[in-house]
Parts: structure tokens; C-alpha cells; sequence
């Protein structure tokens, strides 16, 4: 019987590298020696050959992908072990397979004490049904899934962690989770922080306005409302010029941006003008703000209300001159003593009785005279009246004293 025909080998990369090789075509690699078959015809021969060089170089392929795939596995433990996140892989009955340094130390166990642990474990109990809830639905639907959990320390300390689940297939063809696990402790901090300040400006009994580099308007509390008549609404994308009355000159504008543009607080007062058109002052402090690396990102307007203040202030001073005038024009003299009974101020009337010389307040020199009792003896300083005054909380009357001028005259 003939001998049937073997089938041709299906033609592959490498076959053809090897026919190429055995042809002369190309260098042959090491190993790729003569055939040792005796008696071989040509064809046969030839086909060995290829065949050995095309083992030759598939053992140096494997060897290739071998090395590729160790230096793949070192870099898969690097980031795997390193990584900050924690990571940790369960078997489809919840038992912790596998986990990295940052999962041991966030439950704080070391590594090999979480291996064939149930993570249900180190879950507060409520959490822990939730868990399984969560990994069913990831297990049945294919889908991740991310929820907060409450996690448990060695000691029992609890803190607030996000979860992070998905499943798939593990090397032996098994299945199992794959858990990314994210300490919220350091989030929650800054949260409640935030939520602090931001209660603290919204009840501000002060306005509060921040802006953008350029100045447009990102956000105002409801004191700036209650104070000016805009709402945040009407305010956001504005500059704080929508106030502006026209009293203050551009030289105070350019003062201020100056100042802040260069990193500095501004402080002065405003006269401006609210919605309804009613003037009012305001003293303001603006600030630039800057990020972490200390970009600019805007700037924070600190501003109160100070109508009243000017009124009263401007009433004060009305009486001031008032006072003032009546102090200069009495024909009685008048004066101000400090705690050493000097002499601080007097009246024109005083110093003609005295003989005072007015110029000696103005160029700081304080005037001191010498007191005496009716019969010319010195009054001792605790007999004063204005010394008597001042330890009694008393008004003293009636009391006849000297006093000894620069002439020596006695008065």
C-alpha cells in the first residue's frame, strides 16, 4: 500500500524564520546544528533541520516572554504593595486572599494576620450585612460598585472608609473580589471643618464677599443681602463697583488694588450705595487668597456696616466743638490735670490768671506750679483737691488754695 501523504504544517512566523535560516538566508542561532540522521533523504533532512531551528527559536521566544513576564510580575508587586490606596482580593465566600501593605496597616494587622480572614471581620456589624449585599449585586451583575463602610482598628477604634468592589476571574480559572479600600478619616476632618466656617459666614454678622482674580463676584453671605438689598443671585458674576456712589475717588480704587494685587490686606471705608439707593458706610478689609501652592485664586472681602458709628462719631465731634468753643470762651479758668497733677490743658482764662504760657503744651513741655495753703506753707500733694477728687470718686467744692506763678507771685 502507498503511504499516505503527511499534511503540510501550517505556515507560521517563525517557520518561515527557520526555513530562512536553514537556506543560508540568515545566521543560524546557537543550538541549530547538523542532523545526525544517517541515511536521510535530502527532503527529510532538510525538514529536520527546520524543525530544529524553529524549536530553537521558539525556546527563545518563550524565553523572551518569560522575562517579560517576570519583569511584569515585579511591577505588579511594586504597585500593588506600595500603592497608597489599600487593596485586597476575597474568595467568593468573603475570605481575604490577598492583601497589601497599605490595606494592613489601615486595619492595622499585619499582612500575613488578614490572610483567610472573613473581611466581614473588620466591618462594624451593620456594615458588614451591607457588604454582602453590595458584593451579591457586583458578583451578579458583573458591575463595580462603590459605599462608604465603617471599619474596625485592632483596638476597636472605628473610622470611615470607602469601598470600592469589582469581580473577576483569578488565575485558576476560580472567581473573586477585588477590593480598593480609602481611608475617609482625613476627608471627614476637612468636611466638618468646612462646614464650621461655612456656618461661621453664613451667620457672619459681618459681610462677607469672595471673588476671582479678577474680581468678579463668586460668593456673597446673607449679611452682604441684608446689608446691601442684591441677593446672591443678582450679585454673582459682579464686581463690588455695582455699589459704588461716586464719593470715594479713583485714587482710593487704585490704592486698593495695588495693595491686594501685590499680596497684601486692604483696609479703609466706603461710602456706597445700596439697591434701594440709600447711601452707607462700610469699613472694609479685602484680602488676596492663595491655594496650597500659593497661586492666587481670588480675594475675600471682610466688610461691616459703620453708618451709625459715623453718625455718632460725627455727633461726638459736633459736641466736641461745641465744648470746645465754651472751654476757650469762659471768662472762669479751667483746666485738665493728669494723675501727677500736672497741667495738660487749660483754658485762655487760666493761663491769664496764672500767667501760663500756652506754648508750653504745644511744644510738650507740661506745666507744673507749686501750691500752697492760704498761711503760704506747701500743700502737701494728697491735700490736693484734684488728688482728693481722684481717690474719693468725689467732686470736691469749695476749697481755697495758692498757687505760686513762675514770678513768684503768689495768687
Amino acid at each position: 500500500m502507498a503511504k499516505s501523504a503527511k499534511p503540510p504544517r501550517p505556515a507560521t512566523k517563525l517557520l518561515a524564520q527557520a526555513e530562512a535560516l536553514v537556506s543560508g538566508t540568515a545566521p543560524a542561532p546557537a543550538g541549530a546544528g547538523e542532523s545526525l540522521l544517517p541515511g536521510a533523504d535530502l527532503r527529510t533532512l532538510h525538514e529536520l533541520q527546520v524543525y530544529q531551528v524553529e524549536l530553537t527559536l521558539q525556546n527563545e521566544e518563550l524565553r523572551r516572554t518569560q522575562t517579560e513576564l517576570s519583569a511584569a510580575q515585579a511591577r505588579y508587586y511594586d504597585l500593588f504593595h506600595r500603592a497608597p490606596a489599600g487593596y485586597c482580593t476575597l474568595s467568593d465566600r468573603g475570605l481575604i486572599l490577598e492583601a497589601n501593605q497599605a490595606a494592613a496597616a489601615l486595619l492595622g494587622r499585619s499582612r500575613h494576620a488578614l490572610l483567610h480572614q472573613p473581611f466581614s471581620r473588620y466591618l462594624e456589624p451593620l456594615d458588614a450585612e451591607t457588604c454582602q449585599v453590595h458584593l451579591k449585586q457586583v458578583a451578579r451583575t458583573g458591575l463595580p460598585q462603590g459605599w462608604e463602610v465603617r471599619l474596625l482598628l485592632g483596638d476597636g477604634t472605628v473610622f470611615p472608609a470607602f469601598l470600592q468592589a469589582s469581580f473577576a476571574q483569578d488565575g485558576q480559572g476560580g472567581q473573586e473580589y477585588r477590593l480598593v479600600l480609602t481611608d475617609l478619616t482625613a476627608s471627614r476632618k476637612a468636611q466638618d471643618t468646612l462646614r464650621k466656617l461655612s456656618t461661621a459666614v453664613e451667620q457672619s454678622p459681618t459681610s462677607i464677599v469672595i471673588t476671582d482674580t479678577s474680581g468678579a463676584i463668586e460668593y456673597v453671605n446673607p449679611k452682604f443681602t441684608k446689608m446691601t438689598g442684591y441677593t446672591p443671585e443678582e450679585m454673582q458674576g459682579q464686581t463690588l463697583s455695582v455699589l459704588q456712589s461716586g464719593h470715594s475717588s479713583a485714587e482710593v480704587y487704585r490704592e486698593l488694588w495695588d495693595t491686594i494685587t501685590s499680596g497684601r490686606t486692604w483696609h479703609g471705608e466706603f461710602q456706597n450705595r445700596k439697591k434701594q439707593g440709600d447711601l452707607f458706610w462700610e469699613e472694609a478689609w479685602i484680602s488676596p487668597v492663595r491655594d496650597a501652592q500659593g497661586t492666587l485664586t481670588g480675594y475675600v472681602a471682610v466688610k461691616e456696616d459703620i453708618t451709625e458709628r459715623r453718625r455718632a462719631e460725627a455727633v461726638v465731634w459736633a459736641n466736641e466743638a461745641k465744648w470746645r468753643s465754651l472751654f476757650e470762651i469762659l471768662p472762669i479758668g479751667l483746666s485738665m490735670l493728669d494723675d501727677q497733677n500736672r497741667v495738660r490743658e487749660f483754658n485762655p482764662a487760666l493761663a491769664r490768671i496764672l500767667q501760663f504760657d500756652p506754648e508750653d503744651l504745644r511744644r510738650g513741655r507740661y506745666v507744673h506750679r507749686k501750691y500752697l495753703r492760704a498761711d503760704g506753707t506747701p500743700l502737701p500733694r494728697e491735700e490736693l483737691p484734684s488728688v482728693r477728687a481722684a481717690q474719693e470718686a468725689a467732686t470736691i467744692h469749695g476749697c481755697e488754695i495758692g498757687i505760686q506763678t513762675e514770678a513768684g507771685d503768689l495768687i
